[in-house]
């Protein structure tokens, strides 16, 4: 009977890959540009622009729920400094939770299992 049930149970195991893994993470971007509102602007005169450094800096932590699905935890740093037009800095900061469902985990799954004859 043991031997019957671990052939059984041997047998029955599906062999894939795993979607989703578990563990932390971290992510920083650093990017400097110009803008202006010349696309928003009726008179030349109204015409403005100023270079713009941005910042962010994040992280979080991903835990495979199964494997169809992860919950992912995250929160983020974000400054933006403007070189003329101070008053327009800001500082913003975000966290938030994601769940991810795949129902066919595979890298290019369709939903079709193919079955050999």
């Amino acid at each position: 009977m043991t031997i019957t049930a671990l052939c059984f149970l041997l047998g029955s195991q599906e062999s894939q890959e795993e979607a989703y893994g578990s563990g932390w993470y971290g992510e920083l971007q650093l990017s400097y540009g110009h803008e202006d509102n010349i696309s928003r602007s009726f008179l030349s005169t109204d015409e403005v622009s100023d270079d713009v450094a941005s910042f962010s800096i994040g992280g979080g932590h991903s835990q495979k729920v199964s494997n169809y699905g992860q919950l992912v935890f995250y929160g983020y740093v974000n400054v933006n400094a403007h070189d003329e037009y101070d008053d327009l800095d800001n500082i913003a900061t975000s966290a938030g939770m994601t769940y991810t469902y795949q129902p066919n985990p595979g890298y290019s799954s369709i939903g079709i299992k193919p079955t050999l004859k």
